[in-house]
């Protein structure tokens, strides 16, 4: 039998060293944005039960998800979404609480993708959850908070905006079976137009396909707006595409036009989201680093009819982005190593102290000789030893 001992699980990784320090970084800046506006952090469990993350609409097939059992045999999965558990907090642990609530966590998200994908399995997610506040007020809060981040880490980043509703009113006119509607969903998402030619090509042709066809292509700037509207007049979304207009113009205030967006044919993974949605992007990374949107009917699954809206971050994806622009921190090499020799290593213990008090990096020294620790301080870098004897001394190595 095959041993793994020395590997990581597919689509895991061992985090070292100058990366550990800049998933730090961007960890500290994304919660201090969070704190600043008022948000309290929250740690889920990484173990919950399967039944939380399998409900109608969910969008989270068991083959997506990591699944084991308890000793009482129920069915349990590492978290695949940080979300959905802060709405089974709200709808418990937080039930009386007065509404805005306002959350944010930081934690890992653990999802089991296709092979190949070039997708982590586990991944560093930070977020932040309005519950309780519907509007363009709400929205507002919740995009500029998502800009100012992507802002932090470079100033060369894209903003889309979307709406949840447009793919679903076209999917609610098209005559077809709910496999060929989740088909074409996927296919949208991730992109892939030539199976989705494919398939509307084996389906009636109407008004309906006929937008299906162009609402990939709805993607640009304000004149995206005059086109989609023959699309959707006198249906559900219609609506809703004033609404983008109107939140559009607003942010044109704050974000520079060429890197505001308008996509008509944006489609979160998610099928919980009900309206506004958004993604943000940064140069250097392929996939979007943060996606959100709101989400009003999410807590209906836990008894409660609750407006809520958030946004996820990437953490991980951010902090390669940040030390492709900004280089590696160096993990900083102790300044001194303090040595005792035998019958002093206590003395050695509080000479590291007080110099780590006048502000040097130390490390204290666990080798049985000075020879030994001075060729360990020529292996770091250390440039001075201190020796700790009945004479101390420091000097150069």
């Amino acid at each position: 039998m095959k041993s793994y001992h020395k590997l990581t699980p597919e689509g895991t990784r061992d985090v070292l060293f100058e990366e550990s320090v800049a998933i730090n970084q961007v960890s500290r800046m994304i919660n201090g944005i969070f704190k600043k506006k008022g948000y309290h952090q929250v740690i889920t469990p990484t173990l919950e039960f399967y039944d939380t993350f399998t409900l109608d609409g969910f969008g989270y097939n068991a083959e997506e998800m990591f699944i084991s059992t308890d000793k009482k045999g129920r069915l349990m999965v590492m978290h695949p979404d940080a979300t959905i558990s802060i709405a089974r907090v709200i709808a418990t642990r937080l039930q009386d609480e007065p509404l805005p609530v306002r959350l944010y966590y930081n934690q890992p998200v653990f999802r089991n993708n296709k092979a190949l994908s070039g997708r982590n399995n586990e991944v560093q997610h930070a977020g932040m959850e309005l519950i309780g506040a519907s509007g363009k007020r709400a929205d507002l809060e919740l995009i500029v908070s998502a800009v100012e981040i992507l802002k932090e880490i470079t100033p060369d980043f894209r903003f889309e905006l979307g709406h949840a509703v447009f793919l679903k009113a076209l999917l609610n006119q098209l005559d077809t079976d709910r496999y060929k509607k989740d088909a074409i969903r996927d296919y949208i998402e991730s992109k892939n137009y030539s199976a989705l030619i494919t398939l509307l090509d084996e389906m009636e042709q109407n008004e309906t396909t006929r937008a299906l066809r162009k609402l990939p292509r709805l993607f640009g700037g304000e004149e995206i707006f005059k086109k989609a509207l023959p699309l959707f007049k006198g249906t559900e979304a219609e609506q809703a595409l004033f609404y983008l207009k109107d939140l559009y113009k607003d942010l044109k205030k704050i974000i520079p036009e060429e890197k505001l967006m308008i996509d008509l044919g944006m489609v979160q993974r998610n099928n919980y989201y009900s309206d506004m949605i958004f993604c943000g992007y940064v140069a250097g990374s392929g996939d979007y680093v943060l996606n959100g949107g709101r989400y009003d009917h999410l807590l209906n699954h836990f008894d409660k009819s609750i407006p809520s809206a958030g946004f996820g971050v990437n953490v991980d994806e951010l902090a390669r982005i940040f030390m492709n622009i900004n280089g590696e921190e160096k993990t900083q090499t102790a300044d001194i190593l303090v040595h005792g020799e035998d019958g002093y290593e206590i003395e050695a213990i509080r000479t590291k102290e007080e110099l780590t008090k006048q502000g040097y990096r130390c490390e204290y020294s666990v080798f049985n000789n000075e020879g030994s620790a001075r060729f360990y301080a020529q292996k770091k870098g250390i440039k001075k030893i201190c020796v700790v004897n009945i004479k101390t001394r420091t000097e150069e190595v």
